[in-house]
């Protein structure tokens, strides 16, 4: 349940929550199709959607959690919206920085907890900052054209770059495979 004006449905949450994709229709193609690993995986998982996330959060934040555990990648997201936010102590809610709203020497602050990824995200920053019309690009971009646009950013693997094409660009192609996983033949 969601309480919130009929304004605030519309222009936030109804896109946000992905309601306009019709999951109704995908289970129906699962289930008149052959694949048994398919049926178990949405038996599995049914009822889980795609949430049209910020871009440069998912940017960000999965940059940020590349080897990493939720505890450490929570915490380090935490850090940042609360220095950088500026919001009165004692909040609870922070926005999430913005290019050129994070200093550099931010990156160069070893209790923020970003460890190897610092120079990573510190160049992402600046070049959102310097390429102001990036985002808007890469929204813009297929599947395939937005992996080789991430791609070619450091600190931005291929499973960072299809998290991003999946979460923040609703590429719902994007196929994530976490290091661990290994296929089976």
């Amino acid at each position: 349940e969601l309480d919130c004006d009929e304004a605030d449905w519309n222009n936030i949450w109804k896109s946000y929550l992905d309601m306009d994709t019709d999951y109704a229709g995908i289970a129906k193609l699962i289930a008149d199709g052959d694949d048994v690993h398919l049926k178990e995986a949405y038996a599995y998982g049914s009822g889980v959607r795609i949430l049209r996330q910020d871009l440069w959060e998912m940017i960000v934040t999965f940059m940020i959690s590349q080897n990493n555990n939720i505890k450490r990648i929570t915490n380090s997201v935490d850090l940042l919206c609360r220095r950088i936010d500026g919001s009165a102590e004692g909040e609870e809610l922070y926005t999430f920085p913005k290019p050129l709203e994070v200093p550099d020497e931010v990156f160069d602050d070893r209790s923020m907890g970003f460890g190897y990824r610092a120079p990573y995200l510190k160049e992402i920053y600046e070049y959102g900052a310097n390429n102001p019309d990036w985002l808007d690009n890469l929204r813009k971009m297929s599947y395939d054209e937005a992996m080789e646009s991430l791609l070619t950013r450091k600190g931005i693997g291929k499973k960072v770059a299809n998290c991003i094409c999946l979460f923040g660009l609703h590429h719902v192609d994007a196929f994530p495979i976490d290091t661990h996983a290994k296929p089976s033949l």
